[in-house]
């Protein structure tokens, strides 16, 4: 007969490695989904110069700014294509201030600026530029201010890039939808990464969820980068 007061004896307890096991896999998703975050800033920060490459030899400053820009707003830490629109910006902005159009000037330099200051997170990247930058603009407003203004337009600090017709504004439609298909994707990664558990990964109900979250965060995926392009 069988005691009232035996108490059932606890469950084996899992061995360490099956923890570890875990633990390395989600390690290796969320680097995964790095160099994949990486990789898209390096590919459309080539594009975007690449682009401002072929208007700056067409001889359209203001698109070759534009384009320099949104290379630099794809910034990617050790990404050659980054310093590259910044070197562009600056000689730009030179440039201009010699053939007398410093309101360009001035477009180039904040441009430079608002770029660096824009993928700026827990560090701020581009300080020495940042700093080039801020001298910069101090010397164009004191060259105007001193009198020299007869090489100069007036106006030269008025105004935006955008006020030029032959600049287009970022789709405020595609933005959001770039927006929705980057949340969706990262929404859909931490769920596949929740629904790891011990068994088979593609057989039965667990497996169906796998594969359903995997299906998600490839779409989402494909809807954030078109997002990002047609942007």
């Amino acid at each position: 007969m069988k005691s009232p007061f035996k108490m059932n004896s606890p469950p084996p307890l899992r061995p360490a490695y099956h923890y570890f096991k875990w633990i390395a896999i989600i390690i290796l998703i969320i680097g995964i989904l790095l160099v994949v975050i990486w990789a898209r800033a390096f590919y459309g920060s080539m594009k975007a110069f690449d682009q401002g490459e072929d208007f700056l030899a067409k001889g359209e400053p203001i698109r070759a700014v534009t384009y320099y820009d949104r290379s630099l707003h794809w910034y990617a830490p050790f990404s050659p294509y980054v310093s590259r629109s910044a070197e562009r910006l600056w000689q730009i902005s030179e440039q201009a201030e010699r053939n007398g159009d410093c309101r360009l000037a001035v477009i180039s330099v904040k441009t430079l600026r608002r770029g660096y200051m824009a993928a700026r997170s827990w560090w701020l990247p581009g300080k020495n530029w940042i700093a080039r930058c801020d001298r910069r603009e101090r010397e164009l407003l004191a060259l105007k201010q001193t009198g020299s203004e007869k090489t100069l337009r007036s106006d030269f600090v008025k105004g935006s890039i955008f006020d030029n017709p032959q600049v287009r504004r970022p789709d405020v439609l595609w933005s959001v939808v770039g927006l929705a298909g980057f949340l969706g994707w990262i929404g859909s990664a931490a769920a596949f990464i929740l629904s790891v558990k011990e068994g088979s990964w593609f057989t039965g109900q667990a497996g169906s969820s796998r594969v359903k979250w995997i299906v998600l965060c490839a779409v989402f995926w494909i809807v954030w980068i078109v997002g990002m392009i047609k942007a």
